[in-house]
């Protein structure tokens, strides 16, 4: 909301703290949702105005022992294929 409240003309018309929320608004047409643009991609969504978001690290929290299991590690491998990055071994 803060990134979109400086887009002259743009008007905040649903909050929500749920990102798929906000993604089924953008495709119901209820208007744009800043994502990161994979998470667009695969919603279907169209880029239709670039913003400018600092990165930052992202994180993906997995329990202790658990990260060597198959199905854990597809997961992890398959957000991280989604998000442009590669899941670290630390």
């Amino acid at each position: 909301m803060r990134l979109l409240s400086r887009v002259a003309g743009a008007r905040i018309v649903l909050r929500s703290t749920s990102l798929p929320v906000l993604v089924e608004a953008a495709r119901a047409g209820a208007g744009i949702v800043p994502l990161v643009e994979p998470w667009g991609r695969t919603a279907g969504l169209v880029k239709v105005l670039p913003l400018d978001i600092p990165a930052r690290p992202l994180w993906i929290a997995i329990a202790p022992g658990q990260r060597e299991r198959p199905a854990v590690r597809v997961v992890a491998d398959e957000i991280a294929r989604l998000m442009g990055t590669r899941v670290g071994k630390t």
